[in-house]
């Protein structure tokens, strides 16, 4: 069979061409987006003739929660197997998944899906199974047909995170590209996948119906810039009126005896301000207190909480003018906006196992296999431990169904249960060691003559010599 042809270099100009606009918005847009994930955001507007003193209360102000508000997002969003429904084990591809590395590579997929809007991961084929390379949004950009409804987009062009274009994918090839000399665009070599389809899966927690998908940090920009605002406030208050202030009248400064100038009255609490004159007046002024500009701190705090529906807890250092209503309410926001992430972000992991079973060349996997997500939560065991009894109990829901809901605990635990509890079967063990154990042992033990549990080979005694073959009814 022929190879398919490649792109002709005009169709590639003529692609980059059409969504440079689009992408040129984009890699603004992200640069933005990262400099706040590092730390880099806006500051407060100070005059050009401020002072030394000013500029480093102003870098004192930087407090940065827009990361924090993108982990309480991202650690709650872990996989933890892929399996059909019904199932005991996982899907063959699962083991493809952790030789892949996935299990630690999927966490930063979501990370950065959560903070930029999407990420991507590829899939080509690999000994001893599929090859999987995550990109972000500033490494990546998809062209789609109909971008919420295609699984696989059209192309994909590779870019530098300065928005530069270094590759182009399409259904066939991967394509090196390049500028010569005079700054035009070269086509310096192409690889096939062969994987009949671009190979691309947008991971994405969260798109509108339009193909939209900003994260996590742009939405919350402004009011990372009023916390920032309301921190270098109370910064300059504490530094020149939150002290006291001690005025004096009617005393005369003393001067030196030698140079004549006058000397500095130091006023400390260690000194005890004297002064023979009959006129002189002593008073102090109180400092600023600094009790309003924490509020206005903690308020901008808990507004960028219910904003990005994120737990108080997460932002917040003093929670003890927040009331308990405020706190749940909180959490069932986050809780609410976790399970809506799991239901977009499932489908789409779902689709890149599924392209990894057909790069392994499973093309008989289980279209209905899906996801297990881990449960990240900050509950303790002993939080959760007596109502997995009291439902195992009094509802006779299998307790294994429950292992799933205990903190912590992975797929890899639950096999690893599943595997001692068999062993520990005294069923189990009768039928390891040889004996002929029918499946129920009261029936056996009644008067069928058929029924012998005992073993068809006794054990040899210590001599050495075989044992006579054991018979008996049951």
């Amino acid at each position: 069979m022929a190879a398919p042809e490649p792109l002709t270099l005009e169709l590639i100009k003529s692609l980059t061409e059409q969504v440079d606009v689009d992408r040129g918005h984009e890699v603004a847009r992200l640069k933005r987006v990262d400099a706040y994930m590092q730390g880099e955001q806006d500051l407060p507007y100070l005059p050009q003739n401020a002072t030394v003193e000013f500029r480093q209360l102003r870098e004192r102000a930087r407090l940065n929660l827009l990361p924090l508000i993108v982990d309480s997002s991202a650690d709650a969003l872990r996989i933890s197997g892929y399996r059909t429904p019904g199932a005991k084990d996982d899907s063959p591809t699962w083991k493809s998944w952790q030789t892949a590395g996935m299990d630690a590579k999927h966490a930063k997929l979501i990370s950065s899906a959560v903070a930029n809007g999407c990420s991507y991961a590829s899939v080509v084929r690999g000994t001893p199974s599929a090859v999987v390379k995550c990109y972000s949004a500033r490494q990546a950009f998809a062209i789609y047909d109909d971008p919420t409804s295609d699984v696989y987009p059209e192309y994909v062009l590779l870019t530098k995170t300065n928005g530069t274009i270094k590759g182009l994918v399409d259904d066939n090839y991967f394509y090196d590209i390049g500028r010569n000399a005079d700054g035009q665009l070269i086509v310096k070599g192409l690889t096939p996948h062969m994987m009949g389809k671009c190979p691309f899966i947008r991971i994405t927690p969260d798109m509108d119906l339009e193909g939209r998908h900003i994260g996590e940090v742009e939405p919350h920009i402004r009011l990372q810039d009023r916390l920032t605002q309301s921190i270098m406030d109370m910064l300059i208050v504490s530094n020149y009126g939150a002290h006291r202030i001690v005025l004096a009248s009617g005393i005369e400064q003393p001067k030196d005896p030698v140079t004549k100038k006058p000397i500095p009255i130091e006023v400390s609490a260690k000194r005890i301000l004297t002064t023979p004159a009959a006129d002189a007046r002593l008073a102090t002024a109180a400092g600023t207190p600094l009790d309003g500009y924490l509020r206005v701190i903690d308020q901008a705090a808990a507004h960028m909480a219910i904003a990005s529906r994120t737990p108080a807890q997460a932002l917040m250092a003093d929670l003890t003018n927040i009331g308990e209503g405020t706190l749940t309410a909180s959490g069932q926001g986050h809780d609410s906006k976790i399970a809506g992430y799991k239901l977009q972000l499932g489908e789409q992991f779902e689709a890149l196992l599924q392209l990894m079973a057909f790069a392994d060349g499973r093309v008989d996997e289980e279209p209905d296999a899906e996801v297990t997500w881990a449960d990240i939560g900050v509950r303790s065991l002993a939080q959760v431990s007596d109502p997995l009894v009291k439902l195992a109990q009094g509802l006779a829901i299998p307790p294994q169904v429950l292992w799933s809901k205990i903190p912590g605990f992975t797929q890899q635990d639950i096999s690893e249960s599943i595997r001692l509890q068999k062993e520990q079967d005294p069923i189990t063990a009768l039928k390891a060691a040889g004996f002929a154990v029918k499946d129920s042992i009261m029936a056996s033990s009644k008067s069928d003559a058929g029924g012998s549990w005992l073993p068809a080979t006794a054990p040899a005694p210590a001599g050495g010599a075989p044992a006579p073959a054991a018979t008996g009814a049951g």
